[in-house]
């Protein structure tokens, strides 16, 4: 999950964030010192737009019309809701449909924000902000730590028994709609329609791209 801090830069802080970790990505696993940072790096090259998951769950640049983003689509936009926050929604109902399978996968990423290594953000900052200036370390630290919060905020929610985890997941959404995506007026009753249907939309194919992926990768 970790590229995904490139989505927590503050504005004019770095400029090619998503492009530096998620398309002409640095290969960070020739930097590695220990086991630790060994996982950490192929777990960050498994993400990426060009050959990793992210590229079967968006599709490739320019037409972004892989599994996620087609489904995204396919929910109804109600008025002042945007295509991005529909991305959300279908992202969420994977997980919830994954947790069926395991029953852990929500507790997995707690433990994976609460209990990060320090070592694999000395290695963002070794790599991305000193070997290659592509940001300075007061952004990459604070960008990293604003993405594990929210990672700690949802994975908290998605680890809670069921009803009991979609129905904070929903609370949660209701204030991600207006922090992330500027959407006001979002019940909580709305955001558990739209989840609903997200995971019925979802349910009979959402696996498909992600054996795609696993088969890809190895």
């Amino acid at each position: 999950m970790a590229p995904d801090i490139a989505l927590y830069v503050p504005a004019g802080k770095w400029h090619d964030a998503f492009l530096d970790t998620h398309y002409t990505y640095i290969d960070m696993r020739p930097y590695a010192w220990g086991a630790q940072q060994k996982a950490f790096t192929k777990g960050w090259w498994t993400h990426n737009e060009y050959a990793g998951a992210d590229l079967y769950a968006h599709g490739p640049y320019p037409d972004y019309d892989g599994y996620v983003n087609w489904k995204a689509g396919q929910l109804p936009l109600p008025p002042g809701y945007s295509i991005d926050f529909m991305h959300f929604a279908v992202e969420v109902a994977i997980d919830l449909l994954l947790k069926n399978q395991d029953h852990d996968l929500g507790e997995k990423m707690l433990k994976a924000a609460v209990f990060r290594s320090p070592g694999d953000r000395d290695l963002l900052l070794r790599v991305l902000a000193w070997k290659y200036k592509r940001v300075d370390w007061v952004t990459l630290v604070s960008a990293e730590l604003a993405f594990r919060s929210l990672v700690t905020r949802y994975a908290t929610a998605l680890a809670l028994c069921a009803p009991f985890d979609r129905l904070a997941l929903g609370q949660l959404g209701v204030q991600l709609a207006k922090e992330l995506y500027g959407i006001d007026g979002i019940t909580e009753q709305q955001l558990l329609g739209l989840l609903d249907a997200a995971v019925t939309l979802c349910a009979p194919d959402y696996m498909v791209p992600i054996e795609a992926a696993i088969q890809a990768m190895k």
